[in-house]
């Protein structure tokens, strides 16, 4: 993604980047799971996320956390 400028007479459309446009086309219960999505993401860091569809629905997202318990050795020196 990039900054958009603030508009000014010659600017429209054209200055937003396609990803935002094409987020802000989908319908609002799309875009509330993109962003339900996105906040598991954020939330684990080893693991899977899952989206369960039936009949071309989303029908439930699992997220399952893999916890590390051993460190990684660290480099001596």
């Amino acid at each position: 993604m990039r900054a958009v400028a603030p508009a000014d007479e010659g600017s429209g459309l054209a200055d937003i980047p396609l990803d935002v446009l094409r987020f802000a086309m989908l319908p609002e219960e799309r875009r509330a799971l993109l962003l339900q999505v996105n906040d598991l993401l954020e939330e684990i860091d080893y693991g899977t996320v899952v989206i369960v569809m039936h009949e071309g629905k989303v029908t439930q997202i699992e997220m399952s956390e893999k916890i590390r318990l051993t460190q990684p050795p660290t480099p001596s020196g």
